[in-house]
């Protein structure tokens, strides 16, 4: 797949108003499509289950051991309707003792009521804190010499449901959003912010959401090339439309503002008056068919778009012009990024495959600019043992994905890659994960491997230009980590959990300077409560 990225000034902007009627016709014409649809579909519960709840874990693992397959395993996040009802349709007979516990936690872990006529209100209670003597909460990747840092956080969340529809207010206090040394800081009012905020209709053949919470557009846990849950969650548009063997997706972000002068500050509002600012948009679409349940193959494109007057483009948010003939063609009203991908997960009675990748640029024109593009491989092996899981994965980001010419242009949210957060970087690992419940109920051990060579380059940093001795990937002097680690995972039940990540890296060429080699003992401890209720509520009298 070839896509040409084009980079021009902004030309022809029509200015905020000829945006805002037409975005606010469509999505009234969206909404009135949905209620028309057969209110038959209420039990489909629309409230989200957050891409940061372990929970997936437990999903995740039961997929790979051949159930929930109703579900697509590379788009996340999941409704708790919609989980509970593929959860419903296994067989309890030919579960082992581990895949029991799974169903079990899962079951536990999710809300039962429902409203048809009247409302279910509720709210979610998720305090924790993590401590780690690293600088990030990535112990593959070692930053400093720092003593230990404890970071503690609560997620709130109230939300009422009735029928297909649902809506929820939620917020979250996070000392790592303070603190954290890649993004911008996020928090400023009690560190908290707002997250998990939404109002959703969930139907059978279509669903739509606008709202601020964080998407997985690949495997939970594992790398994604084009929409990924690493950034801060960001205010969106999302639909659906299809059913469970072909559908269409898409979502019409808004993202920060950069400073007329070049400045990701995240208060590019208050700089406006003295430099100016370029307001900055994603329109990210997707194409599932799956011709059974053990196959998904997708087709993905993405622009990020940008320009002192930009606004909500229709052109952009639909799905039906695919990027590669909708970038440059005229009328170009604002400067853009494109990105053209895929993706194939596959299962088998033996081994789960999952390849995703995407290109970002390639010069078809000239030959003589490195090409720019992410890749992603993941291959499990479920039931090794009866208790034993085995897996391993493959990343490649090559040296100039995710940036431009264009400081705007990058992509980036707050800082943090609404991909993956670094480039110029080749990653791989290998683990074997142990239940070990006969010993230690709810205790899962996995031993892991992971080595990582890091090139020189930054989707942060100024775009290469022409004459700079940039190549396709590992630029400059490549910094290589060897991480030998032990996890632990406890989930005794659904209210309680304790995540461990300890290990030892072996770094050679530290910081990229010759010679400089370290090691250094990292360890990462989570742990956390999960406090919940649910009561039906008559909506008259």
């Amino acid at each position: 797949m070839i896509i040409l990225k084009a980079k021009h000034n902004l030309a022809n902007d029509p200015g905020p108003k000829s945006t805002r009627m037409p975005l606010a016709r469509t999505l009234s014409t969206l909404w009135a499509l949905a209620l028309l649809l057969p209110l038959a579909t209420s039990a489909q519960r629309g409230h989200l289950v957050p891409v940061e709840d372990p929970i997936y874990e437990s999903v995740r693992a039961l997929q790979e051991r051949g159930y929930l397959l109703e579900l697509n395993p590379v788009d996340l996040p999941y409704t708790e309707g919609r989980l509970r009802s593929s959860l419903e349709k296994i067989d309890r007979r030919k579960l082992s003792e581990v895949e029991r516990y799974m169903v079990g936690l899962l079951e536990t872990g999710l809300s039962s009521a429902v409203g048809e006529s009247q409302a279910v209100v509720g709210f979610r209670l998720r305090p924790g804190f993590r401590v780690t003597n690293n600088g990030r909460l990535d112990p593959v990747r070692y930053l400093s010499d720092i003593d230990a840092r404890i970071f503690q956080y609560v997620g709130f969340q109230t939300r009422m449901q009735t029928g297909s529809f649902s809506a929820a207010v939620g917020f979250r206090h996070d000392r790592y959003y303070d603190r954290d040394p890649d993004g911008l800081d996020t928090a400023l009012r009690w560190l908290m912010r707002s997250e998990n905020g939404y109002i959703r209709y969930d139907g059978k053949w279509i669903s739509t959401e606008f709202g601020r919470f964080s998407r997985q557009w690949g495997l939970w846990g594992e790398s994604a090339t084009l929409i990924s849950s690493n950034p801060r969650s960001y205010d969106q548009f999302g639909l659906r439309l299809g059913g469970e063997r072909l559908s269409i997706r898409t979502i019409l972000g808004e993202l920060d503002s950069i400073t007329g002068d070049g400045r990701f500050s995240g208060t590019a509002g208050d700089d406006s008056v003295r430099t100016g600012s370029e307001r900055r948009y994603i329109a990210a679409h997707r194409v599932d068919w799956r011709p059974d349940k053990n196959w998904v193959i997708s087709i993905l494109h993405a622009t990020l778009y940008s320009g002192p007057n930009s606004g909500i483009s229709l052109k952009y948010a639909n799905p039906m012009h695919p990027v590669i003939f909708a970038l440059d063609n005229k009328p170009k009203n604002d400067e853009n990024n494109g990105f053209l991908g895929f993706s194939v997960w596959t299962h088998t009675k033996k081994a789960v495959i999952h390849v995703q990748g995407i290109l970002d640029d390639a010069d078809i024109l000239n030959l003589n600019e490195p090409a720019s593009f992410s890749f992603s491989a993941y291959a499990g092996f479920p039931r090794i043992l009866e208790t034993v899981d085995v897996s391993s994965g493959f990343t490649a980001v090559a040296s100039r994905a995710y940036n431009t010419h264009q400081p705007e242009g990058r992509y980036i949210y707050l800082l943090r890659g609404l991909a993956t957060q670094f480039s110029d970087y080749v990653s791989l690992y290998g683990s074997l994960k142990w239940y070990a419940h006969r010993w230690v109920h709810g205790l899962t051990i996995t031993p892991r491997i992971d080595v990582l060579w890091q090139g020189e380059a930054d989707i942060r940093d100024p775009f290469p230009g022409n004459g700079s001795n940039v190549g396709t990937i590992l630029t400059g002097a490549v910094e290589r980590t060897l991480r030998t680690a032990l996890r632990l995972a406890y989930d005794p039940d659904p209210r309680f959990f304790v995540r461990l990540d300890a290990g030892m890296n072996f770094i050679s060429g530290a910081d990229h300077e010759s010679g400089a080699d370290r090691t250094k003992f990292i360890a990462v401890l989570e742990f956390g409560f999960r406090l919940s209720t649910d009561r039906l509520f008559r909506l008259d009298f």
